[in-house]
């Protein structure tokens, strides 16, 4: 039986940890798609109960970090073998 998308499925988020660098705490954020936009997700400090607990905010390139795969290189008309 072939994968049928639930209609209403928005996306689908992933669990990664990271090391803050102010403080050096081990911490997790949410990252992935929701309706065809990449997103970051962190927890929030709540102060009161009606705060939210995660800040959801749009996923950006990193500035300076290393970029997970290298750039493909375009291929020209001269390479195509026919």
């Amino acid at each position: 039986m072939a994968f049928e998308k639930d209609p209403d499925e928005l996306g689908a988020l992933w669990a990664r940890t990271y090391v803050c660098k102010k403080t050096g705490d081990t911490l997790t954020r949410l990252t992935g798609t929701v309706n065809g936009v990449e997103v970051v997700c962190w927890p929030i400090d709540k102060q009161h109960d009606n705060q939210p607990t995660y800040r959801v905010k749009r996923s950006r390139p990193r500035v300076g970090g290393t970029a997970s795969a290298p750039a493909p290189t375009p291929v020209t008309d001269d390479e195509i073998p026919f």
